[in-house]
């Protein structure tokens, strides 16, 4: 199977970005479709979208339903979000996909809370 890789004006970024590996619980649907809940780690986050490894492919365009726990904040953010590229991932002991998504339905108060950690973690490590 090939997997397209396609790049849109909505992964273009307007918000920082920081490596970060948190839980994220996630139901997805394409077309109306809805599909069983997984439980998978983020790989980074910011106050747009986030990168999340999943088991399973996540077709461009599908619509997630996320629930994000955040541990240093004690939040749990809920959005809804766009898959907007997918990448398989490579190596002898990995498997699965690495999922770009941006939010679609976010709390303004949740995507300022993401913003600030954001920053406050480049602080602590640049």
């Amino acid at each position: 199977m090939a997997i397209i890789f396609k790049r849109s004006n909505a992964e273009k970024r307007s918000y920082e970005r920081k490596g970060c590996y948190f839980l994220v619980k996630y139901r997805y649907s394409q077309k109306g479709e809805s599909y069983s809940e997984s439980v998978t780690s983020l790989r980074n986050i910011s106050g747009g979208g986030l990168l999340l490894k999943s088991k399973e492919f996540l077709p461009i365009g599908s619509k997630l339903e996320l629930k994000i726990n955040i541990v240093p904040l004690g939040l749990c953010v809920d959005a809804t979000a766009q898959v907007v590229r997918i990448e398989k991932i490579r190596g002898k002991l990995k498997t699965g996909y690495l999922a770009g998504v941006v939010f679609m339905d976010i709390k303004e108060e949740d995507r300022k809370k993401i913003i600030d950690f954001v920053e406050m973690a480049k602080e602590l490590t640049d």
